[in-house]
């Protein structure tokens, strides 16, 4: 599935780059309840939960990002033994925008496998509107976050 989307934020781009590297604003990309660690430089592991009822079921993965040229990839892999697994990459271009802001334009795919997979597949029209409701909860947290000193 290709992802695309574009979007105006209100911090400099190198306040948005910063900002991505921090394990609060990466949870804001991952659904449901997550907690994300940064493993070392650009590394960082996570697990999703997930209650239904008396079960309550988790899935690891991790997330590699990379400062690139005017922005930075974001690459983001899920498995799980029963569920399958999910890959998402994605190049997140920074650009001043309007003001003090920057222009977001990111472009990439997410793949499944297994159960995930086929959900993916079945559900391609909602995970469009979802994917964009993820980059706009990410911005919400860069927005509220205090400058992150380098």
């Amino acid at each position: 599935m290709r992802l695309n989307g574009v979007m105006q934020i209100s911090a400099p781009p190198d306040r948005v780059a910063q900002a991505l590297e921090q394990p609060d604003v990466l949870r804001a990309l991952l659904p449901g309840e997550a907690s994300v660690e940064k493993t070392s430089a650009g590394q960082y592991s996570f697990t999703l939960k997930k209650t239904l009822g008396f079960l309550e079921l988790r899935q690891n993965g991790t997330i590699q990002l990379t400062r690139v040229d005017q922005g930075v990839s974001l690459v983001v892999h899920a498995a799980h033994r029963i569920g399958g697994s999910a890959d998402m990459s994605v190049l997140i271009g920074l650009t001043p925008g309007t003001g003090a802001g920057t222009r977001i334009a990111y472009v990439g795919t997410m793949e499944a496998s297994g159960l995930a997979g086929r959900l993916l597949r079945d559900r391609e029209p909602q995970v469009r509107p979802y994917i964009a409701r993820v980059f706009e909860r990410m911005r919400a947290q860069i927005e509220a976050a205090p400058s992150v000193v380098g």
